[in-house]
């Protein structure tokens, strides 16, 4: 072949790529769907559901399962008691599923973001109906993580999130049953709604004190505190060094803060050795509406219970494992 037929065969071959790839993208469905509309959300159980964490490698711990939007392409989904919205999804997940979105921008807390509707969304055996969810374009994180928070959580009546089995189990019909109350501490917790959000805070001593902390289950880490409430609590432990960091939320962002590791702190009834901690400015926007927040490195080889029908979490005895 020579040159002039061998670039001609170059051309054409990358038109017909071209055309192939073209074929494959299908363009994100805008319509004028109305989501302030209010839709029946709904949710199925079998009795009791258990399901494994997500099989990844979760160096953040967040809790995650897998789950699918009523066909054969999963996710990792993040159980999230630190998003107050229903869903959030990004571009990918519109475009594999034909998901409609909401043609008009809205300005949420920390991004400006669309509105979709997810007809049907399926966690193990836990098939979720008619929800309406937030539509992202932000990229902050791989692997096209999907958040769940709390206003579908709350409709469950418990959530059992084993983090020694790595497994969780949810029920719509059963109420928990602790049968044995001596392995068990209980905390009262509140949920605070604003229009379609939902805030879980739950009350829980932190070194002595009954401190009231939004819960956050999409947080592999620690503590997350405002400046404010660590001058309140430092006061308590013993003096640590703190330095200057950055960390991650899922499709909120990266913020600012200073991090630390509190060799021995006393949180409900555990003990948690080298708790980490991060301090956030006051005027943080990851801090809008709460003082701290508790994540899950505190809980990573314990047992605890989300009751949402008497608004209390159960936290099982390390000695009792």
């Amino acid at each position: 072949m020579n040159n002039q037929n061998y670039k001609w065969f170059i051309i054409n071959l990358f038109v017909i790529m071209l055309f192939f790839v073209g074929c494959s993208i299908q363009p994100v469905q805008t319509s004028n769907w109305d989501s302030s509309i209010k839709v029946t959300e709904g949710i199925k159980c079998e009795n009791i559901c258990q399901m494994k964490y997500y099989h990844s490698d979760n160096r953040n711990h967040w809790i995650m399962v897998e789950g699918n939007f009523g066909n054969n392409k999963k996710y990792p989904v993040v159980l999230d008691t630190g998003s107050p919205t229903a869903f959030i999804i990004n571009g990918v997940h519109v475009i594999e599923n034909k998901l409609v979105i909401n043609s008009s921008e809205v300005n949420d807390i920390f991004l400006h973001q669309k509105t979709c509707y997810i007809p049907e969304f399926d966690i193990g055996k836990v098939k979720l109906f008619n929800w309406n969810s937030f539509y992202t374009k932000s990229s902050v994180i791989k692997d096209n993580i999907i958040l769940v928070g709390v206003p579908v959580l709350q409709k469950f009546n418990y959530i059992v999130f084993d983090n020694i089995k790595k497994k969780v189990e949810f029920s719509v019909e059963k109420d928990f049953e602790c049968n044995q109350s001596d392995l068990w501490f209980q905390y009262p917790f509140v949920i605070e709604e604003v229009g379609d959000n939902a805030f879980l805070f739950v009350k829980i001593p932190i070194a002595g004190e009954i401190i009231e902390l939004q819960l956050d289950t999409g947080n592999g880490g620690g503590l997350a505190l405002t400046e404010k409430l660590w001058d309140q609590i430092q006061k308590r432990i013993q003096v640590i060094k703190l330095e200057e960091t950055k960390e991650l939320y899922p499709y909120f962002g990266c913020f600012n803060c200073k991090h630390g590791i509190i060799s021995n702190l006393n949180i409900g009834n555990m003990v948690i050795n080298y708790a980490k901690v991060s301090v956030f400015p006051n005027d943080s926007s990851l801090m809008i509406g709460c003082q701290g927040m508790l994540g899950m490195q505190y809980f990573s080889d314990s047992v605890f219970v989300l009751d949402f029908k008497h608004n209390l979490m159960w936290i099982k005895n390390s000695s009792g494992k």
